[in-house]
Parts: structure tokens; C-alpha cells; sequence
């Protein structure tokens, strides 16, 4: 039986319950989120386990994945390419994170040019401030994603 098929029911008395073996940090956890969310252990595990199977549901369609999915998958890919750039700021290396910024411009419609200019700023001079306006152009970029796909969305 899924998670989800009693996820929002009541246990009562024909319930049937058992215990199971965990490791006491694993206790720990669930005892800390039940406390914290005022629900009992056994609807923390549901909740866990509702979640666990969703995300493990194969096979994702693209209209599937929600929002902060979307935003987490695109900040990892540009940050990653950023840091590739900035220990090989070479013509290739600036050539793939262009790609990358590209689609996310036109898939989130998030303005990227700063970072590329930054980018290419810093291919011509390999120094310390150019490695932090790198940093900066990313940490901006990574606040662009989210609060235009996220916070933005949010009634």
C-alpha cells in the first residue's frame, strides 16, 4: 500500500499497528519534525513516505515538474557552469555557459546578460575582482530564478 492511499485518513481502531526497527538518529528526526509540526510520528512517516514516492514516480512528463523543481534544476546547471568558466575561463568553457544562461533566458525568462558580460570581463582577466564579481553575477542570478519562478508565483 502507498503512502498516499492513506494519507488524510484517521487511524482508528481497526487499524492495525506494528513497530519497526530504526536508528536512533532516524527516532530522533521524526520525534524533532513531530514536535515542531504538532502531528503524531505515524503522520510524519506517511508524509515522508507520500513525498518519497512522488518523487521516485517514474516517468516524469515535463509538464510534471513543479515550479521549485524547475528552479532548482536551473540554478544547479548555471552555477555548475559558472564554476567550470571560472577555474577554465576558455572560449569553450564561455561558449557552453552562454548555452546554458541562453535557455534559461528563454525558459524562465530570466534576464542573463549581467552574467555574461561578467563572464566575458573576466576571460580577458583572470584576476581576484573579477573572480568576485563572478560570484556576485551568480548569487544574483541564482535570486533572479527564484523570485521570478517562485516568489512571484506566490499569491
Amino acid at each position: 500500500m502507498y503512502a498516499s492511499s492513506i494519507h488524510g485518513e484517521s487511524m482508528s481502531e481497526q487499524t492495525r499497528w506494528t513497530s519497526i526497527r530504526v536508528p536512533v538518529e532516524l527516532r530522533d528526526l521524526i520525534r524533532e519534525v513531530s514536535e515542531k509540526e504538532g502531528k503524531a510520528y505515524w503522520r510524519v512517516l506517511v508524509e515522508a513516505m507520500s513525498f518519497y514516492v512522488t518523487l521516485k514516480r517514474k516517468p516524469y512528463k515535463k509538464g510534471e515538474l513543479d515550479v521549485l523543481e524547475k528552479a532548482s534544476w536551473y540554478i544547479a546547471k548555471a552555477l555548475m557552469s559558472i564554476g567550470i568558466f571560472k577555474e577554465n575561463p576558455t572560449e569553450e568553457n564561455y561558449r557552453r555557459l552562454e548555452r546554458t544562461l541562453n535557455q534559461i533566458h528563454e525558459r524562465l525568462g530570466v534576464n542573463t546578460d549581467y552574467v555574461l558580460r561578467v563572464a566575458r570581463t573576466y576571460m580577458m582577466v583572470e584576476d581576484r575582482e573579477g573572480r568576485i564579481e563572478l560570484n556576485m553575477s551568480a548569487k544574483i542570478l541564482v535570486f533572479d530564478i527564484i523570485y521570478n519562478k517562485i516568489l512571484k508565483t506566490v499569491p
